[in-house]
């Protein structure tokens, strides 16, 4: 049962390195996630935010 747990937990340390955004710009353009249509939407909020400061 350990050797289970073991790799449970690589595979989750994998899992969250190819979430990185450095990672999958690292990636080729096929393999990448598709980028989400409200994404832009959260950057310009974003900005939006730091001006109202």
């Amino acid at each position: 049962m350990t050797g289970v747990g073991i790799m449970l937990a690589v595979a989750a340390g994998i899992t969250r390195l190819m979430a990185l955004p450095v990672v999958e710009g690292l990636m080729p353009r096929w393999l990448r996630a598709a980028p989400h249509r409200n994404d832009e939407l959260l950057a310009l909020d974003r900005t939006d935010e730091g001006a109202a400061e």
